[in-house]
């Protein structure tokens, strides 16, 4: 069902996520994806896309936009977007800012915050956020079973842009200049959000307009199934979904993958998932 997170409470819309979704919901909203088993990678494109996997996910909520250039500014007080529009996504913000940003809308919202850094959850500890690589900041740790804002995991990224359990994603039954901004429509910018056709669950530009940050650092998939994955201990940078404004239709697929390090790109932003605790 859908939920919309007011004031850090809960509230029910009395909307299941299969009833098709005829008018965009209130910035913020927060979705439920209901758990399930699904089928993670795969043997068609790129290299690092493989080896598909048996993936066993747990319900969680997931934001059905990307975070807004509006809600970014109303709790940071600044916009490092380079296309300013405050129903645009926020870009220009590195996976660093991302996290801290997380944990200081958890603790104005009365929720536990979920990461933490030398044992503190508050990222006025964490010092001022690096534009480099920094081995204080990459030993965040993530305490899943909090109820506050965090990056989605990357599995659940893909298992809730494909549909859940024996879903298809959007990519494969509507054409990707109805449900997403990339090179070929965007004339070379981000869009306001929610302006294309939602994709399973009534989530709006999981393809197009941003990539996003996820949880995970990026490496090569495991062979085994896996239940609620976090990702390896390292890798070379943080994993990105979704494609981008600026990408060929190819990067725009729930399968794709990317990654960046530690700076800002005015091509990628973040969407905000909480744990169902």
């Amino acid at each position: 069902m859908e939920k919309s997170c007011k004031e850090g409470k809960m509230i029910n819309l009395e909307r299941k996520h299969k009833v098709e979704i005829k008018k965009a919901p209130e910035l913020g909203t927060m979705i439920e994806i209901p758990g399930g088993k699904f089928v993670m990678g795969s043997e068609d494109f790129e290299e690092s896309e493989s080896p598909v996997h048996s993936v066993k996910i747990d319900s969680f909520l997931l934001c059905a936009h990307p975070l807004t250039q509006l809600e970014w500014s109303s709790l940071t007080g600044k916009n490092p977007s380079q296309n300013p529009g405050e129903r645009f996504p926020v870009e220009n913000v590195s996976w660093y800012a991302a996290i801290a940003y997380c944990n200081k809308l958890s603790i104005s919202s009365g929720l536990e915050a979920v990461y933490s850094i030398s044992g503190s959850a508050n990222p006025e500890d964490w010092g001022k956020i690096p534009r480099v690589q920094d081995s204080s900041w990459d030993s965040v740790e993530m305490k899943k079973d909090a109820d506050g804002y965090r990056l989605p995991t990357e599995a659940e990224w893909e298992y809730a842009a494909m549909g859940g359990e024996n879903g298809k994603g959007i990519s494969e039954t509507t054409p990707l200049y109805e449900c997403a901004w990339y090179a070929e429509n965007s004339g070379g910018a981000t869009h306001e959000v929610m302006k294309k056709s939602p994709g399973p669950f009534g989530l709006y530009d999981m393809l197009g307009n941003v990539w996003e940050w996820c949880w995970d650092w990026f490496s090569e998939y495991p062979v085994a199934s896996q239940e609620n994955p976090l990702g390896p201990k390292f890798g070379s940078g943080h994993v990105r979904r979704g494609g981008g404004w600026n990408n060929a239709a190819s990067y725009c697929r729930e399968k794709s993958r990317g990654h960046s390090e530690y700076g800002k790109y005015p091509f990628l932003g973040l969407r905000l998932a909480r744990s169902l605790v």
